[in-house]
């Protein structure tokens, strides 16, 4: 796979849809040729970087019964540690005037900060961001949406 993305979900999606190795398009081309070649003798091509988010991600996973489940960190978002608390006080049911006066931010900011998360993981609502959140776990699991 040559892509333009490098998040650790991305290359294991990649991986799990049959990839057989994973380069970004910004390596140098003699490595992009090495890579085709290594493929073609039964090799899978993929920078150590990359191997290395691969191999962070299978160790995140986790059995639940038969059932392997893996989470992404906060990091492989680009989640910052005040964008995870933003998280967890909108998953409790906060509005942006609350979470703003339990972080001692402005409402402006605490409405920037929603919307920097909603960037990062691509959704469009609370509820949407709460939801992933949960289903990786950086938030409970029992909260209640009051929005």
């Amino acid at each position: 796979m040559l892509s333009v993305l490098d998040g650790e979900d991305k290359i294991f999606e990649a991986i799990k849809a049959g990839a057989s190795g994973y380069l970004t398009k910004d390596e140098k081309p003699s490595k992009i040729v090495a890579a085709i070649e290594e493929l073609m003798e039964g090799g899978a091509p993929m920078s150590p970087t990359k191997a290395m988010k691969t191999l962070k991600m299978l160790r995140s996973q986790e059995v639940v019964g038969h059932k392997t489940e893996s989470y992404l960190s906060p990091e492989s978002y680009n989640l910052s540690k005040r964008e995870i608390e933003i998280l967890e006080k909108v998953a409790a049911g906060l509005n942006y005037n609350q979470i703003a006066d339990q972080l001692f931010i402005s409402a402006k900011t605490a409405l920037k900060h929603i919307e920097n998360i909603y960037q990062k993981l691509q959704v469009h609502s609370k509820l949407e961001a709460v939801s992933v959140s949960q289903k990786n776990r950086w938030v409970g699991k029992n909260v209640y949406f009051l929005f």
